[in-house]
């Protein structure tokens, strides 16, 4: 028997067994809005006195304009200043309650995320300092300034890190004038140019009950729930419904992208754009990249290149999903003198599972390997929690984890197969290589 069937039975048969032990049952999602209609997911989860919140806008490093970066800054801003209070004082107040409120901008939303004991006591006040981190951030000079250099250091780090090149230029090069190719942290321009008034505008003009979603994982009723959610939709006006992002534009021709870096070690990414969140070919595609590259030893790509052939010490495919279509690539990183023979063999077994597709037995086995996962992923609050941010933000359903698993069942290699060659073109990817001592064509 082949070394990745082996791998990946076994693999599969000590997650499904963990999961056994793990999940019980698959938690129950409410839904409702609040009284100014803001989507509300809750679970009720009663095992520890604690109650997680995250509050999400749909506007991020997608909709900041011209100055590149705003939505991140403006997001890791809030905390750091609000009312009267300094970031001092907001941490000492949250440590002694025994509760943490962390904000942070992506690239498709603002987030404020908060954790406190459900003892009226201390909800109550950390209530209080999240809806004045939300309400009345005051942006502090002196802040900005701190963050600036940090993020100046941060981007100049990455400009010598291979990886982050890699990353970069590949989705630089997938999505170019769109949105998505943004770096969500911004340029070292941009960083100099921002100013407290770009963070205030950014706040003023998408922070607001139109953009909000709340999803809470805890020990309160629904009820208190209801009465908290409130409170928090109340706490910013409307503000202006943040717009849609852009429909990604295909691929219509593959493109190779050398870039030099002095490394004795080359790294390469091969891909496309895919899918968006939520498009119902996910799951044979999820199930598809399984089986070619992401689950390590037991995948075709990792066996070809570092099993049969030690090209490289790690190599794998994945996809990501995004409000419109998410990157697919492959991956690998090896040293300059095989760059080549790697890369060759990477896309040889990218044409080769595209074309035709896997086995009946590689299905079966994946499918097990998928289920155990999926269950391993609902054993902590912060697994749930992080399952129910995506069905909030993508829109799939309070019954999206029950069905999850269901739409693997009817999947056979011929239907993977179908779905490969719908969205993927071996001869319109985009290979990024760096490392490589030719130089940038």
């Amino acid at each position: 028997m082949p070394l990745r069937h082996v791998s990946l039975g076994a693999c599969s048969a000590m997650l499904c067994l963990a999961a056994a032990m793990q999940v019980q049952a698959l938690p129950e999602i409410r839904l409702w809005t609040t009284s100014n209609e803001v989507p509300v997911y809750f679970v009720h989860s009663p095992e520890l006195p604690m109650l997680d919140v995250h509050v999400r806008f749909r506007a991020g490093a997608n909709h900041d304009g011209e100055v590149l970066g705003t939505a991140s800054m403006m997001g890791t801003m809030l905390r750091r200043g609000a009312g009267d209070m300094n970031i001092d004082e907001i941490t000492e107040t949250l440590e002694s309650l025994g509760a943490s409120i962390s904000s942070i901008g992506s690239h498709g939303t603002i987030e404020v995320n908060m954790r406190s004991l459900t003892d009226e006591r201390y909800l109550e006040k950390v209530l209080d300092m999240l809806i004045l981190i939300l309400a009345e951030p005051t942006f502090p000079e002196d802040q900005l300034e701190l963050l600036r250099k940090r993020r100046l250091l941060q981007v100049r780090t990455q400009n010598e890190n291979p990886g982050h090149i890699t990353a970069r230029t590949f989705r630089q090069a997938i999505y170019e004038n769109h949105p998505f190719a943004r770096d969500a942290i911004g340029t070292e321009e941009s960083l100099k140019a921002m100013t407290v008034k770009d963070l205030r505008n950014f706040h003023q003009t998408y922070v607001g009950s139109a953009n909000m979603y709340i999803t809470a994982v805890g020990a309160v009723t629904e009820k208190k729930m209801t009465v908290i959610a409130n409170r928090i939709a109340a706490a910013v006006p409307a503000r202006r419904k943040a717009s849609r992002v852009p429909e990604v534009p295909p691929i219509d021709e593959p493109r190779t992208i050398r870039v030099h870096f002095p490394s004795k070690q080359a790294h390469v990414r091969i891909g496309q754009p895919l899918i968006e969140g939520g498009h119902p070919d996910f799951y044979a595609l999820r199930i598809g990249n399984h089986i070619l590259g992401g689950s390590g030893f037991g995948s075709r790509i990792m066996e070809e290149i570092r099993v049969k052939r030690g090209l490289a010490y790690s190599s794998y495919s994945t996809f990501h999903t995004r409000a419109d279509k998410g990157p697919f690539f492959a991956g690998l990183q090896t040293r300059i003198d095989q760059v080549d023979e790697a890369i060759n063999v990477l896309r040889r077994v990218l044409k080769d599972f595209i074309e035709n597709g896997p086995t009946e037995e590689e299905v079966n086995l994946a499918r097990n390997n998928i289920r155990g996962g999926f269950a391993l992923g609902l054993g902590s609050n912060a697994g749930i929690h992080g399952s129910v941010d995506k069905i909030a933000f993508f829109n799939l359903g309070t019954d999206y984890l029950e069905r999850y698993l269901d739409h693997f069942d009817g999947l056979t290699p011929e239907k993977i197969t179908a779905v490969f060659q719908k969205h993927l073109d071996p001869d319109r990817m985009v290979t990024v290589i760096v490392g490589d001592e030719q130089g940038k064509s």
